[in-house]
């Protein structure tokens, strides 16, 4: 009994691990130009995120929003594909700020449409978590969305800088390693499946 759960639950995670969405989600895979990530968007604003080498997470590359460049920007990626209303959206990414870094807000968030038009914008605010551990490395920022409507017809994950200061070093902000899945119904069944033999399991061997 007690293989059959855990062979279970390595499906489980098995499944749920092919449910990753985002495609050069650790920025590696250039895009058109060697400072674009290749399947990623950015924002023309005069905060420019940019595909660049010098502290990367793991791997070569990362995202960075540099020393001297001020104001807003972002930069994320288009997911399109049809999902169900009741889909659970997880969207993380790694982040380092720089010491001196401050701005008006730093948002992860998921953008949701439907019939090709945007109709849920769902982000939470990381500006505070950065600035705590503010020169100690790279942290994980998650937020998770559920879908609230039908008809869904693709999603974008993104990062947002609003209003950031600069002007001298230690002001930068990086991103690296990215992550946008929804688990598949296969794996929450398994899942619902190794708890319930687990609870029978426990009853069994308290008699």
């Amino acid at each position: 009994m007690r293989k059959v759960m855990i062979g279970i639950a390595l499906l489980a995670f098995a499944v749920t691990a092919s449910a990753h969405l985002l495609v050069n989600p650790s920025f590696e895979v250039q895009g058109s130009e060697s400072w674009l990530a290749d399947s990623w968007w950015r924002t023309t604003g005069p905060d420019l995120a940019d595909r660049v080498n010098w502290w990367p997470n793991s791997g070569s590359y990362h995202m960075s929003f540099n020393d001297w460049q001020g104001g807003s920007g972002s930069f994320g990626q288009w997911v399109g594909q049809s999902f169900d209303e009741g889909d659970v959206f997880t969207f993380s990414i790694w982040g380092d700020a720089g010491t001196l870094f401050d701005a008006e807000d730093v948002r992860i968030g998921i953008e949701i449409h439907r019939d090709g038009e945007p109709v849920i914008y769902d982000y939470v605010s990381i500006l505070a978590g950065l600035q705590s551990v503010a020169g100690s490395g790279y942290h994980q920022y998650t937020h998770v969305t559920t879908a609230t409507v039908e008809n869904i017809t693709g999603v974008s994950a993104y990062v947002q800088v609003l209003n950031r200061d600069t002007g001298s070093p230690n002001h930068q902000l990086f991103f690296d390693d990215a992550y946008l899945a929804i688990p598949e119904p296969t794996a929450v069944v398994l899942m619902g499946l190794g708890g319930l033999m687990a609870c029978m399991l426990r009853r069994k061997t308290s008699k």
